[in-house]
Protein backbone atom coordinates (compact mmCIF):
# COMPACT_ATOMS: atom_id res chain seq x y z
CA UNK A 1 0.00 0.00 0.00
CA UNK A 2 1.29 3.48 -0.90
CA UNK A 3 1.49 5.65 2.16
CA UNK A 4 -0.22 8.99 2.12
CA UNK A 5 2.00 12.00 2.66
CA UNK A 6 0.63 13.31 5.93
CA UNK A 7 2.09 16.55 7.27
CA UNK A 8 3.31 15.92 10.79
CA UNK A 9 5.09 17.98 13.39
CA UNK A 10 5.90 17.93 17.05
CA UNK A 11 5.58 21.08 19.13
CA UNK A 12 7.33 21.69 22.45
CA UNK A 13 8.75 24.34 24.72
CA UNK A 14 12.03 22.43 25.05
CA UNK A 15 13.95 20.44 22.45
CA UNK A 16 16.44 17.81 23.63
CA UNK A 17 19.21 18.78 21.22
CA UNK A 18 21.37 15.78 22.20
CA UNK A 19 18.88 13.48 20.47
CA UNK A 20 19.27 15.41 17.21
CA UNK A 21 23.05 15.60 17.62
CA UNK A 22 23.00 11.78 17.62
CA UNK A 23 21.11 11.79 14.31
CA UNK A 24 17.58 11.20 15.63
CA UNK A 25 18.13 7.46 15.99
CA UNK A 26 17.41 6.91 19.70
CA UNK A 27 14.43 4.63 20.41
CA UNK A 28 11.50 6.49 21.91
CA UNK A 29 9.18 9.45 21.68
CA UNK A 30 11.16 11.57 19.22
CA UNK A 31 11.12 8.89 16.54
CA UNK A 32 7.50 9.70 15.67
CA UNK A 33 9.07 12.57 13.70
CA UNK A 34 10.90 10.09 11.48
CA UNK A 35 7.94 7.74 11.21
CA UNK A 36 5.96 10.53 9.51
CA UNK A 37 8.90 12.38 7.93
CA UNK A 38 7.92 15.36 10.04
CA UNK A 39 9.48 18.32 11.80
CA UNK A 40 9.88 19.66 15.34
CA UNK A 41 9.19 23.24 16.37
CA UNK A 42 9.57 25.38 19.44
CA UNK A 43 6.14 26.58 20.52
CA UNK A 44 7.11 30.26 20.53
CA UNK A 45 8.24 29.96 16.91
CA UNK A 46 5.29 28.00 15.49
CA UNK A 47 2.25 29.38 17.30
CA UNK A 48 2.39 32.94 15.93
CA UNK A 49 2.33 31.74 12.30
CA UNK A 50 0.33 28.50 12.59
CA UNK A 51 -2.88 28.15 10.55
CA UNK A 52 -5.38 25.31 10.48
CA UNK A 53 -4.44 22.86 7.75
CA UNK A 54 -0.71 23.58 7.85
CA UNK A 55 -0.35 20.09 9.32
CA UNK A 56 -2.48 16.95 9.41
CA UNK A 57 -1.11 15.89 12.82
CA UNK A 58 0.55 17.84 15.60
CA UNK A 59 2.01 15.77 18.44
CA UNK A 60 2.51 16.98 22.00
CA UNK A 61 4.35 14.95 24.60
CA UNK A 62 2.72 15.62 27.97
CA UNK A 63 5.80 16.85 29.80
CA UNK A 64 4.77 19.19 32.60
CA UNK A 65 6.01 22.22 30.67
CA UNK A 66 4.08 21.24 27.52
CA UNK A 67 0.68 20.27 28.93
CA UNK A 68 -0.74 23.82 28.50
CA UNK A 69 0.03 23.60 24.77
CA UNK A 70 -2.89 21.21 24.19
CA UNK A 71 -5.65 23.76 24.75
CA UNK A 72 -3.51 26.62 23.46
CA UNK A 73 -3.29 24.79 20.13
CA UNK A 74 -6.98 23.89 20.08
CA UNK A 75 -7.98 27.49 20.73
CA UNK A 76 -5.65 28.62 17.95
CA UNK A 77 -6.90 26.05 15.41
CA UNK A 78 -10.61 25.98 16.34
CA UNK A 79 -12.93 23.29 17.64
CA UNK A 80 -13.42 21.49 14.29
CA UNK A 81 -9.94 21.97 12.93
CA UNK A 82 -8.53 19.94 10.08
CA UNK A 83 -5.27 19.69 12.00
CA UNK A 84 -5.56 16.94 14.64
CA UNK A 85 -3.83 17.18 18.00
CA UNK A 86 -2.27 13.98 19.34
CA UNK A 87 -1.17 14.10 22.99
CA UNK A 88 0.76 11.31 24.68
CA UNK A 89 1.95 10.64 28.20
CA UNK A 90 5.54 9.50 28.54
CA UNK A 91 5.95 9.36 32.32
CA UNK A 92 5.79 6.01 34.15
CA UNK A 93 2.87 6.14 36.53
CA UNK A 94 5.29 6.02 39.47
CA UNK A 95 6.58 9.48 38.47
CA UNK A 96 3.26 11.26 38.08
CA UNK A 97 3.30 12.83 41.51
CA UNK A 98 6.56 14.58 40.58
CA UNK A 99 5.53 15.78 37.11
CA UNK A 100 1.72 15.90 36.83
CA UNK A 101 1.08 17.88 39.99
CA UNK A 102 -1.99 19.91 39.07
CA UNK A 103 -4.53 17.13 39.42
CA UNK A 104 -7.51 19.44 39.72
CA UNK A 105 -6.93 20.93 36.26
CA UNK A 106 -5.35 18.01 34.35
CA UNK A 107 -8.61 16.74 32.88
CA UNK A 108 -9.51 20.19 31.60
CA UNK A 109 -6.03 20.76 30.21
CA UNK A 110 -6.28 17.64 28.03
CA UNK A 111 -9.73 18.34 26.59
CA UNK A 112 -8.31 19.88 23.42
CA UNK A 113 -6.57 16.68 22.29
CA UNK A 114 -8.19 14.78 19.43
CA UNK A 115 -6.32 11.64 20.48
CA UNK A 116 -4.79 10.63 23.79
CA UNK A 117 -2.38 7.74 24.14
CA UNK A 118 -0.03 6.21 26.68
CA UNK A 119 2.72 3.69 26.15
CA UNK A 120 1.80 0.93 28.61
CA UNK A 121 -1.43 -0.38 30.19
CA UNK A 122 -1.20 1.11 33.70
CA UNK A 123 -0.71 4.68 32.53
CA UNK A 124 -3.47 4.18 29.95
CA UNK A 125 -5.93 3.07 32.63
CA UNK A 126 -5.00 5.98 34.86
CA UNK A 127 -5.46 8.46 32.01
CA UNK A 128 -8.87 6.96 31.27
CA UNK A 129 -9.86 7.47 34.89
CA UNK A 130 -8.63 11.06 34.93
CA UNK A 131 -10.04 12.17 31.58
CA UNK A 132 -13.18 10.02 31.34
CA UNK A 133 -12.44 9.29 27.68
CA UNK A 134 -10.85 6.69 25.42
CA UNK A 135 -7.07 6.44 25.77
CA UNK A 136 -4.99 4.21 23.50
CA UNK A 137 -2.02 2.00 24.35
CA UNK A 138 0.61 2.82 21.70
CA UNK A 139 4.30 2.23 22.47
CA UNK A 140 6.83 4.55 20.88
CA UNK A 141 8.57 3.47 17.66
CA UNK A 142 12.01 2.01 17.13
CA UNK A 143 14.15 1.93 14.00
CA UNK A 144 14.26 -1.87 14.05
CA UNK A 145 15.61 -2.10 10.52
CA UNK A 146 18.61 0.04 11.42
CA UNK A 147 19.38 -1.79 14.65
CA UNK A 148 19.23 -5.19 12.99
CA UNK A 149 21.56 -3.97 10.23
CA UNK A 150 24.32 -2.87 12.61
CA UNK A 151 27.40 -5.06 12.42
CA UNK A 152 27.99 -6.61 15.82
CA UNK A 153 31.34 -7.49 17.29
CA UNK A 154 31.78 -10.81 19.06
CA UNK A 155 30.00 -11.40 22.32
CA UNK A 156 31.77 -10.43 25.51
CA UNK A 157 31.52 -13.04 28.31
CA UNK A 158 29.55 -10.71 30.57
CA UNK A 159 26.13 -10.08 32.03
CA UNK A 160 25.10 -6.45 31.61
CA UNK A 161 22.81 -4.86 34.18
CA UNK A 162 20.82 -2.02 32.61
CA UNK A 163 20.99 1.14 34.71
CA UNK A 164 18.09 3.62 35.06
CA UNK A 165 18.56 6.94 36.75
CA UNK A 166 14.91 7.21 37.80
CA UNK A 167 14.94 4.26 40.21
CA UNK A 168 18.79 3.86 40.38
CA UNK A 169 18.70 0.19 41.39
CA UNK A 170 22.12 -1.44 41.60
CA UNK A 171 22.24 -3.33 44.91
CA UNK A 172 19.63 -6.09 44.42
CA UNK A 173 20.66 -6.80 40.78
CA UNK A 174 24.10 -7.75 42.09
CA UNK A 175 22.61 -10.77 43.85
CA UNK A 176 20.93 -11.78 40.60
CA UNK A 177 23.98 -11.66 38.34
CA UNK A 178 26.82 -12.72 40.65
CA UNK A 179 28.35 -16.20 40.65
CA UNK A 180 27.34 -17.35 37.16
CA UNK A 181 30.89 -17.60 35.81
CA UNK A 182 30.55 -14.42 33.69
CA UNK A 183 31.84 -10.93 34.33
CA UNK A 184 29.24 -8.47 35.62
CA UNK A 185 28.83 -4.85 34.68
CA UNK A 186 26.38 -1.97 34.75
CA UNK A 187 25.87 -0.11 31.47
CA UNK A 188 24.60 3.44 31.11
CA UNK A 189 25.73 4.14 34.66
CA UNK A 190 25.33 7.66 36.10
CA UNK A 191 27.02 7.84 39.51
CA UNK A 192 25.59 11.29 40.28
CA UNK A 193 22.12 9.72 40.38
CA UNK A 194 23.24 6.75 42.49
CA UNK A 195 22.77 7.37 46.19
CA UNK A 196 24.93 4.27 46.90
CA UNK A 197 27.69 4.87 44.35
CA UNK A 198 30.46 3.81 46.74
CA UNK A 199 28.79 0.46 47.29
CA UNK A 200 28.03 0.01 43.60
CA UNK A 201 31.70 0.41 42.66
CA UNK A 202 32.58 -2.58 44.82
CA UNK A 203 29.83 -4.88 43.54
CA UNK A 204 30.53 -5.18 39.81
CA UNK A 205 33.51 -6.01 37.66
CA UNK A 206 32.93 -2.96 35.48
CA UNK A 207 30.86 0.22 35.43
CA UNK A 208 30.19 1.45 31.88
CA UNK A 209 29.24 5.14 32.01
CA UNK A 210 26.31 6.75 30.26
CA UNK A 211 27.13 7.70 26.67
CA UNK A 212 25.68 8.69 23.33
CA UNK A 213 23.13 6.29 21.88
CA UNK A 214 25.46 4.77 19.28
CA UNK A 215 28.02 3.79 21.93
CA UNK A 216 25.29 2.59 24.28
CA UNK A 217 23.97 0.27 21.57
CA UNK A 218 27.48 -1.11 21.07
CA UNK A 219 27.66 -2.03 24.75
CA UNK A 220 24.24 -3.65 24.61
CA UNK A 221 25.01 -5.65 21.47
CA UNK A 222 28.26 -7.11 22.80
CA UNK A 223 26.62 -8.46 25.97
CA UNK A 224 26.21 -12.22 26.22
CA UNK A 225 22.97 -11.56 28.08
CA UNK A 226 21.44 -8.76 30.13
CA UNK A 227 19.44 -8.20 33.27
CA UNK A 228 16.77 -5.45 33.22
CA UNK A 229 15.74 -4.54 36.79
CA UNK A 230 13.67 -1.40 36.06
CA UNK A 231 11.02 -1.23 38.75
CA UNK A 232 8.69 1.32 37.13
CA UNK A 233 5.84 0.48 34.74
CA UNK A 234 6.97 1.41 31.24
CA UNK A 235 6.94 0.08 27.72
CA UNK A 236 10.71 -0.45 28.13
CA UNK A 237 12.62 1.03 25.22
CA UNK A 238 15.97 -0.51 26.21
CA UNK A 239 14.64 -4.05 25.98
CA UNK A 240 13.23 -3.18 22.56
CA UNK A 241 16.81 -2.38 21.57
CA UNK A 242 18.20 -5.61 23.06
CA UNK A 243 15.49 -7.61 21.27
CA UNK A 244 16.52 -6.05 17.94
CA UNK A 245 20.07 -7.27 18.65
CA UNK A 246 18.82 -10.72 19.66
CA UNK A 247 20.31 -10.40 23.14
CA UNK A 248 18.57 -12.67 25.68
CA UNK A 249 17.33 -10.64 28.65
CA UNK A 250 16.00 -11.62 32.04
CA UNK A 251 14.07 -8.74 33.50
CA UNK A 252 11.12 -6.90 34.91
CA UNK A 253 7.65 -8.09 33.98
CA UNK A 254 6.52 -4.50 34.61
CA UNK A 255 7.87 -3.59 31.17
CA UNK A 256 5.58 -4.07 28.20
CA UNK A 257 8.48 -4.94 25.89
CA UNK A 258 9.72 -7.62 28.31
CA UNK A 259 6.31 -9.25 28.35
CA UNK A 260 6.18 -9.17 24.56
CA UNK A 261 9.73 -9.92 23.44
CA UNK A 262 10.93 -11.98 26.40
CA UNK A 263 7.82 -13.87 27.48
CA UNK A 264 9.83 -16.78 28.87
CA UNK A 265 12.35 -14.78 30.89
CA UNK A 266 10.35 -11.90 32.39
CA UNK A 267 10.11 -12.01 36.18
CA UNK A 268 9.05 -9.74 39.00
CA UNK A 269 11.66 -7.04 39.61
CA UNK A 270 12.39 -8.27 43.12
CA UNK A 271 12.22 -12.03 42.55
CA UNK A 272 15.95 -12.69 42.91
CA UNK A 273 15.67 -16.48 43.00
CA UNK A 274 13.54 -16.72 39.85
CA UNK A 275 15.79 -14.30 37.97
CA UNK A 276 18.87 -16.31 38.93
CA UNK A 277 17.19 -19.50 37.74
CA UNK A 278 16.44 -17.91 34.37
CA UNK A 279 20.01 -16.64 33.94
CA UNK A 280 21.40 -20.04 34.90
CA UNK A 281 19.14 -21.72 32.35
CA UNK A 282 20.22 -19.32 29.58
CA UNK A 283 23.88 -20.01 30.33
CA UNK A 284 23.58 -23.79 30.63
CA UNK A 285 20.98 -24.51 27.94
CA UNK A 286 22.20 -23.33 24.54
CA UNK A 287 18.98 -24.32 22.79
CA UNK A 288 16.97 -22.20 25.21
CA UNK A 289 19.39 -19.32 24.71
CA UNK A 290 18.86 -19.47 20.94
CA UNK A 291 15.11 -19.82 21.36
CA UNK A 292 14.87 -16.69 23.54
CA UNK A 293 17.09 -14.78 21.12
CA UNK A 294 15.09 -15.74 18.01
CA UNK A 295 11.74 -15.11 19.68
CA UNK A 296 12.90 -11.61 20.64
CA UNK A 297 14.05 -10.93 17.07
CA UNK A 298 10.61 -11.89 15.77
CA UNK A 299 8.46 -10.14 18.35
CA UNK A 300 10.40 -6.86 18.23
CA UNK A 301 8.96 -6.08 14.80
CA UNK A 302 5.87 -4.94 16.70
CA UNK A 303 7.75 -1.67 17.32
CA UNK A 304 9.01 -0.98 13.79
CA UNK A 305 8.12 2.21 11.93
CA UNK A 306 5.39 0.70 9.74
CA UNK A 307 3.52 -0.94 12.62
CA UNK A 308 3.87 2.17 14.78
CA UNK A 309 2.46 4.36 12.01
CA UNK A 310 -0.47 2.01 11.47
CA UNK A 311 -1.31 1.90 15.18
CA UNK A 312 -1.38 5.67 15.48
CA UNK A 313 -3.45 6.18 12.33
CA UNK A 314 -5.81 3.39 13.37
CA UNK A 315 -6.44 5.17 16.67
CA UNK A 316 -6.83 8.56 14.96
CA UNK A 317 -9.36 7.19 12.52
CA UNK A 318 -11.36 5.57 15.33
CA UNK A 319 -11.41 8.82 17.31
CA UNK A 320 -12.04 11.30 14.50
CA UNK A 321 -13.59 9.32 11.63
CA UNK A 322 -11.34 11.35 9.32
CA UNK A 323 -10.80 9.47 6.05
CA UNK A 324 -7.23 10.81 5.75
CA UNK A 325 -6.27 8.25 8.36
CA UNK A 326 -8.45 5.40 7.10
CA UNK A 327 -6.62 3.69 4.24
CA UNK A 328 -3.63 2.44 6.19
CA UNK A 329 -5.56 1.78 9.38
CA UNK A 330 -8.28 -0.18 7.59
CA UNK A 331 -5.90 -3.12 7.16
CA UNK A 332 -4.47 -2.74 10.63
CA UNK A 333 -5.57 -5.48 12.98
CA UNK A 334 -5.46 -4.12 16.49
CA UNK A 335 -2.50 -5.50 18.39
CA UNK A 336 -4.38 -6.10 21.62
CA UNK A 337 -4.35 -9.82 20.96
CA UNK A 338 -0.80 -10.06 19.62
CA UNK A 339 0.75 -10.66 23.01
CA UNK A 340 -1.14 -13.90 23.25
CA UNK A 341 0.39 -15.57 20.20
CA UNK A 342 3.96 -16.83 19.90
CA UNK A 343 5.49 -16.98 16.44
CA UNK A 344 7.80 -19.96 16.64
CA UNK A 345 10.02 -21.91 14.26
CA UNK A 346 11.53 -25.36 14.58
CA UNK A 347 13.94 -26.33 17.32
CA UNK A 348 13.93 -28.27 20.54
CA UNK A 349 11.72 -25.71 22.31
CA UNK A 350 9.53 -24.77 19.41
CA UNK A 351 7.42 -27.80 18.70
CA UNK A 352 5.22 -29.42 21.29
CA UNK A 353 5.70 -33.19 21.47
CA UNK A 354 2.21 -34.13 22.58
CA UNK A 355 3.18 -37.64 23.62
CA UNK A 356 3.96 -36.14 27.04
CA UNK A 357 0.49 -34.56 27.32
CA UNK A 358 -2.52 -36.13 29.00
CA UNK A 359 -5.84 -34.82 27.68
CA UNK A 360 -8.45 -34.59 30.45
CA UNK A 361 -12.11 -33.91 29.78
CA UNK A 362 -15.32 -34.14 31.78
CA UNK A 363 -18.85 -35.04 30.81
CA UNK A 364 -22.29 -34.99 32.38
CA UNK A 365 -24.95 -35.82 29.80
CA UNK A 366 -22.95 -34.23 26.98
CA UNK A 367 -22.30 -37.57 25.30
CA UNK A 368 -23.41 -36.36 21.86
CA UNK A 369 -20.92 -33.47 21.93
CA UNK A 370 -18.16 -35.77 23.16
CA UNK A 371 -18.77 -38.09 20.22
CA UNK A 372 -18.23 -35.17 17.83
CA UNK A 373 -15.12 -33.90 19.63
CA UNK A 374 -13.27 -37.18 20.19
CA UNK A 375 -12.27 -37.78 16.54
CA UNK A 376 -10.68 -34.31 16.41
CA UNK A 377 -8.60 -35.16 19.48
CA UNK A 378 -7.55 -38.49 18.00
CA UNK A 379 -5.53 -36.77 15.24
CA UNK A 380 -2.95 -35.75 17.87
CA UNK A 381 -0.55 -38.19 19.58
CA UNK A 382 -1.57 -37.49 23.19
CA UNK A 383 -0.06 -39.77 25.79
CA UNK A 384 -3.57 -40.62 27.01
CA UNK A 385 -7.13 -39.33 27.10
CA UNK A 386 -8.92 -39.29 30.45
CA UNK A 387 -12.71 -38.84 30.42
CA UNK A 388 -14.41 -38.17 33.74
CA UNK A 389 -18.05 -39.26 33.45
CA UNK A 390 -19.83 -37.29 36.19
CA UNK A 391 -22.92 -39.46 36.52
CA UNK A 392 -24.26 -39.17 32.97
CA UNK A 393 -27.67 -40.84 32.56
CA UNK A 394 -26.26 -42.78 29.64
CA UNK A 395 -22.78 -43.87 30.74
CA UNK A 396 -20.07 -42.43 28.53
CA UNK A 397 -18.50 -45.85 28.03
CA UNK A 398 -21.74 -47.08 26.50
CA UNK A 399 -21.64 -44.21 23.99
CA UNK A 400 -18.04 -44.63 22.88
CA UNK A 401 -17.33 -48.36 23.19
CA UNK A 402 -17.85 -49.00 19.48
CA UNK A 403 -16.04 -45.85 18.35
CA UNK A 404 -13.12 -46.78 16.08
CA UNK A 405 -10.36 -44.47 17.29
CA UNK A 406 -6.71 -45.18 18.02
CA UNK A 407 -6.23 -43.63 21.44
CA UNK A 408 -5.00 -44.65 24.87
CA UNK A 409 -8.31 -43.83 26.51
CA UNK A 410 -9.99 -44.56 29.81
CA UNK A 411 -13.25 -43.44 31.38
CA UNK A 412 -13.59 -42.66 35.08
CA UNK A 413 -17.22 -43.05 36.10
CA UNK A 414 -18.36 -41.14 39.23
CA UNK A 415 -21.96 -41.79 40.24
CA UNK A 416 -24.40 -40.30 42.78
CA UNK A 417 -23.69 -36.66 41.88
CA UNK A 418 -26.68 -34.30 41.75
CA UNK A 419 -24.82 -31.32 40.33
CA UNK A 420 -21.90 -31.05 37.96
CA UNK A 421 -18.81 -29.58 39.66
CA UNK A 422 -16.21 -28.88 36.96
CA UNK A 423 -13.38 -28.11 39.38
CA UNK A 424 -13.88 -31.32 41.33
CA UNK A 425 -14.33 -33.42 38.19
CA UNK A 426 -11.14 -32.05 36.63
CA UNK A 427 -9.22 -32.68 39.85
CA UNK A 428 -10.37 -36.30 39.78
CA UNK A 429 -9.18 -36.64 36.19
CA UNK A 430 -5.88 -34.92 36.92
CA UNK A 431 -5.06 -37.43 39.65
CA UNK A 432 -5.19 -40.14 36.96
CA UNK A 433 -3.06 -38.19 34.44
CA UNK A 434 0.47 -39.56 34.06
CA UNK A 435 1.72 -37.05 31.47
CA UNK A 436 4.15 -34.26 32.26
CA UNK A 437 1.48 -31.85 31.01
CA UNK A 438 -2.32 -31.83 31.19
CA UNK A 439 -4.64 -30.41 28.55
CA UNK A 440 -7.97 -29.66 30.21
CA UNK A 441 -10.73 -29.31 27.65
CA UNK A 442 -14.52 -29.42 27.74
CA UNK A 443 -16.30 -32.24 25.95
CA UNK A 444 -17.92 -29.74 23.55
CA UNK A 445 -14.60 -28.43 22.18
CA UNK A 446 -13.08 -29.62 18.91
CA UNK A 447 -9.35 -29.34 18.23
CA UNK A 448 -8.39 -28.06 14.79
CA UNK A 449 -5.31 -28.80 12.70
CA UNK A 450 -3.57 -25.65 13.93
CA UNK A 451 -3.77 -26.68 17.59
CA UNK A 452 -0.16 -27.87 17.78
CA UNK A 453 1.25 -25.13 15.54
CA UNK A 454 3.63 -22.85 17.47
CA UNK A 455 2.80 -24.61 20.76
CA UNK A 456 5.58 -24.76 23.35
CA UNK A 457 5.82 -27.15 26.29
CA UNK A 458 7.62 -25.64 29.24
CA UNK A 459 7.24 -26.11 32.99
CA UNK A 460 7.14 -22.35 33.52
CA UNK A 461 4.26 -21.44 31.20
CA UNK A 462 0.63 -22.37 30.64
CA UNK A 463 -1.80 -21.87 27.79
CA UNK A 464 -5.45 -20.96 28.10
CA UNK A 465 -8.36 -20.16 25.82
CA UNK A 466 -9.80 -16.67 25.41
CA UNK A 467 -13.18 -16.03 23.82
CA UNK A 468 -11.88 -13.04 21.82
CA UNK A 469 -9.17 -15.12 20.16
CA UNK A 470 -9.99 -18.83 20.33
CA UNK A 471 -13.75 -18.40 20.20
CA UNK A 472 -16.85 -18.50 22.36
CA UNK A 473 -16.81 -20.74 25.44
CA UNK A 474 -13.13 -21.73 25.11
CA UNK A 475 -11.92 -19.80 28.19
CA UNK A 476 -11.73 -22.97 30.28
CA UNK A 477 -9.43 -24.81 27.86
CA UNK A 478 -5.91 -24.87 29.27
CA UNK A 479 -2.57 -26.67 28.97
CA UNK A 480 -0.60 -26.82 32.23
CA UNK A 481 2.49 -28.57 33.54
CA UNK A 482 1.33 -31.40 35.83
CA UNK A 483 3.71 -30.29 38.59
CA UNK A 484 2.54 -26.67 38.40
CA UNK A 485 -1.09 -27.80 38.60
CA UNK A 486 -0.41 -29.97 41.65
CA UNK A 487 1.70 -27.21 43.19
CA UNK A 488 -1.32 -24.90 43.51
CA UNK A 489 -3.63 -27.71 44.69
CA UNK A 490 -5.54 -27.87 41.41
CA UNK A 491 -8.98 -26.38 40.87
CA UNK A 492 -11.07 -24.94 43.66
CA UNK A 493 -13.87 -27.38 44.47
CA UNK A 494 -15.86 -24.70 46.26
CA UNK A 495 -18.01 -23.86 43.23
CA UNK A 496 -20.76 -25.97 41.76
CA UNK A 497 -21.95 -23.05 39.64
CA UNK A 498 -20.76 -22.27 36.13
CA UNK A 499 -17.84 -19.87 35.85
CA UNK A 500 -14.93 -18.37 37.83
CA UNK A 501 -13.06 -21.63 38.54
CA UNK A 502 -10.92 -21.11 35.41
CA UNK A 503 -10.11 -17.46 36.20
CA UNK A 504 -9.20 -18.48 39.74
CA UNK A 505 -6.85 -21.21 38.50
CA UNK A 506 -5.09 -18.85 36.07
CA UNK A 507 -4.70 -16.19 38.76
CA UNK A 508 -3.07 -18.62 41.17
CA UNK A 509 -0.75 -19.99 38.48
CA UNK A 510 0.51 -16.51 37.61
CA UNK A 511 0.91 -15.63 41.28
CA UNK A 512 3.22 -18.61 41.59
CA UNK A 513 5.35 -17.42 38.67
CA UNK A 514 3.90 -19.25 35.65
CA UNK A 515 3.60 -17.24 32.44
CA UNK A 516 0.24 -17.07 30.67
CA UNK A 517 -0.29 -17.46 26.93
CA UNK A 518 -3.42 -17.83 24.81
CA UNK A 519 -3.87 -20.72 22.40
CA UNK A 520 -3.44 -19.76 18.77
CA UNK A 521 -6.42 -18.41 16.86
CA UNK A 522 -8.28 -21.17 14.94
CA UNK A 523 -6.68 -23.86 17.13
CA UNK A 524 -10.05 -24.97 18.55
CA UNK A 525 -13.77 -24.44 18.19
CA UNK A 526 -16.85 -24.76 20.35
CA UNK A 527 -19.71 -27.05 19.31
CA UNK A 528 -22.64 -24.68 19.32
CA UNK A 529 -25.50 -25.17 21.80
CA UNK A 530 -27.58 -23.05 24.17
CA UNK A 531 -26.50 -21.70 27.55
CA UNK A 532 -29.64 -23.29 28.95
CA UNK A 533 -28.14 -26.69 28.22
CA UNK A 534 -24.84 -25.57 29.74
CA UNK A 535 -26.53 -24.67 33.04
CA UNK A 536 -28.79 -27.73 33.17
CA UNK A 537 -26.70 -29.71 35.68
CA UNK A 538 -25.15 -26.75 37.51
CA UNK A 539 -26.07 -25.36 40.91
CA UNK A 540 -26.29 -21.66 40.07
CA UNK A 541 -27.42 -20.55 43.52
CA UNK A 542 -25.12 -17.86 44.83
CA UNK A 543 -23.30 -17.48 41.51
CA UNK A 544 -23.23 -13.67 41.57
CA UNK A 545 -21.96 -13.67 45.14
CA UNK A 546 -19.20 -16.14 44.33
CA UNK A 547 -18.20 -14.35 41.13
CA UNK A 548 -18.18 -11.00 42.91
CA UNK A 549 -15.99 -12.40 45.63
CA UNK A 550 -13.45 -13.57 43.09
CA UNK A 551 -13.47 -10.25 41.20
CA UNK A 552 -12.96 -8.30 44.42
CA UNK A 553 -10.15 -10.42 45.87
CA UNK A 554 -8.25 -12.39 43.20
CA UNK A 555 -6.23 -13.90 46.03
CA UNK A 556 -5.24 -17.37 47.15
CA UNK A 557 -8.35 -17.42 49.36
CA UNK A 558 -10.14 -19.49 46.74
CA UNK A 559 -7.62 -22.28 47.09
CA UNK A 560 -8.06 -22.37 50.86
CA UNK A 561 -11.63 -23.48 50.15
CA UNK A 562 -10.44 -26.29 47.89
CA UNK A 563 -10.78 -29.66 49.59
CA UNK A 564 -9.54 -32.05 46.88
CA UNK A 565 -12.22 -34.50 47.99
CA UNK A 566 -11.55 -38.14 47.09
CA UNK A 567 -14.32 -40.06 45.33
CA UNK A 568 -15.38 -43.65 44.69
CA UNK A 569 -15.27 -44.39 40.98
CA UNK A 570 -15.13 -47.11 38.37
CA UNK A 571 -12.44 -47.06 35.68
CA UNK A 572 -13.18 -48.43 32.20
CA UNK A 573 -10.70 -49.13 29.41
CA UNK A 574 -11.25 -49.42 25.66
CA UNK A 575 -10.13 -53.09 25.70
CA UNK A 576 -13.21 -53.93 27.81
CA UNK A 577 -11.46 -54.29 31.15
CA UNK A 578 -12.53 -52.31 34.22
CA UNK A 579 -11.77 -51.58 37.88
CA UNK A 580 -14.82 -51.16 40.11
CA UNK A 581 -15.21 -49.04 43.25
CA UNK A 582 -11.73 -47.58 43.46
CA UNK A 583 -10.87 -44.43 45.42
CA UNK A 584 -9.47 -41.64 43.28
Amino acid sequence: MVKKELKFCRITNHIHTKIFDEGLIRTGNYLWIRVFNGEIYKANELLPVLKDGDFDIIQINLASFDIPLVNTLKNKLGANSRTKIVANNDYPIEQWQDHLKYTATLRRELEGADLLFGTEPFMVKALKEITGRQVYDIPHPTDIKRLKSLKQAGKSPCISVIWHRYDNISYIPYFVVRGHGLKTRIIGYQPKHDCNSETTRNLYDDLVPDSDYETYCKHLAESYLAFEPYSYHSYGRTTVDTAAFGIPVVGSSRLESMRRCYQYTSVDTWNVQKAREMIHRLIQDKDFYEFVSKTALEEVEHYNFDNSRKRLLHALYRETGDIRFMDESANHKTCQGKMYEINIQNNKYKRAELDSVSLCTTCMDWNKFLMLALPTWAQFPFQEVIIVDWGSKTPVMESIKNLKIDMNLKVIRVDYKKYFNLGKARNVGARECSGDYILFIDSDIKLNDDFRKDLVLDQNIFYRGHWKITGYSTNGSCLIANKAFAGINGYSEYMECWGAEDDDLYTRLTQEGSKEFIFKKNSMEHIEHTDELRLKNRNQKGYEKLRGRYENTKTLQWNQDSRQERVFASVYYMDGTAKEDVII
